[in-house]
C-alpha cells in the first residue's frame, strides 16, 4: 500500500531486512502457503476469515487474534493459537512457543486440515444443504 517505502525504509534502518519481505499482492496462494510454517492472522477485526480457512487447507500451523469466528475455527487450542486482540506479546509468544516446537507445528496442522475437511469443505457444504432439503421436505 501508499506505507510500503516507509515501512522499507524502517526495515532497513532497524537491521531486519534478511529476516522478512514484503510480498505484496500474491496471485498463487497455495503456492505462497507451501513456503510457511506457521500462519498469523493479527486482525482486529474479522468475520469469518477465509485467510484461516485456506491457512487450515493448506495444513499450517495458525496463530490469530481472537476476534471474529476465529475461535469457533480455531476451537480451544486445539486447531491454532488465539490471542486478545492488540496485544502484541502475546501475539509475538504464541509465535515463539511455535517456532520452537516443530512438533507442535506439524500436530496443529494436520489436526486443523482434518477438521476444515470434515467441516468446511465443499463435500461438507453439500452434505449439509442435503440435510437441510431432505428436513424442509419432511424426510
Amino acid at each position: 500500500g501508499p506505507d510500503r517505502a516507509a515501512l522499507e525504509t524502517l526495515r532497513a534502518e532497524l537491521g531486519l531486512a534478511d529476516r522478512f519481505t514484503f510480498r505484496g499482492s500474491v496471485s498463487d496462494v497455495p503456492g505462497f502457503l507451501c513456503d510457511l510454517d506457521i500462519a498469523v492472522l493479527p486482525s482486529h477485526s474479522e468475520g469469518m476469515s477465509n485467510a484461516v480457512l485456506e491457512y487450515m487447507a493448506a495444513g499450517k500451523a495458525i496463530v490469530a487474534t481472537d476476534v471474529g469466528a476465529n475461535a469457533k475455527l480455531l476451537g480451544d487450542g486445539q486447531y491454532g493459537r488465539l490471542v486478545p486482540a492488540g496485544d502484541q506479546s502475546a501475539l509475538a509468544d504464541a509465535m515463539a512457543e511455535l517456532v520452537a516446537d516443530p512438533d507442535a507445528v506439524k500436530v496443529l496442522g494436520e489436526s486443523a486440515r482434518a477438521r476444515v475437511e470434515a467441516e468446511y469443505s465443499r463435500a461438507a457444504m453439500v452434505r449439509r444443504f442435503e440435510r437441510f432439503y431432505a428436513e424442509m421436505a419432511g424426510k
